[in-house]
């Protein structure tokens, strides 16, 4: 299954910032929100790979269907995605 996890694994979430023509684009600050099955949510730390690319590391602690959302300041795009634990 795509976007399936063992639970205790590490996963790697990808995160593009871009302005309002679709332009790649670096922030001054980019959060990741992760909404566990529970409803509560993690912040793991943010690493910056090149223009407008970001990733964060998620250790897994739950089974189920997680979220999660790069955010970031100015007039920017974002977006979501989930993945699953099992």
């Amino acid at each position: 299954m795509a976007n399936s996890y063992a639970n205790g694994n590490v996963v790697r979430m990808l995160g593009q910032i871009k302005d309002v023509n679709q332009t790649l684009i670096d922030a001054t600050t980019v959060v990741v929100t992760v909404t566990l099955p529970d409803t509560t949510t993690s912040t793991p730390s943010v690493t910056h790979d090149s223009v407008g690319n970001y990733h964060a590391d998620y250790t897994t602690t739950q089974t189920g269907t997680h979220t999660y959302k790069f955010v970031s300041t100015g007039v920017v795009t974002v977006g979501s995605s989930t993945f699953i634990v099992t």
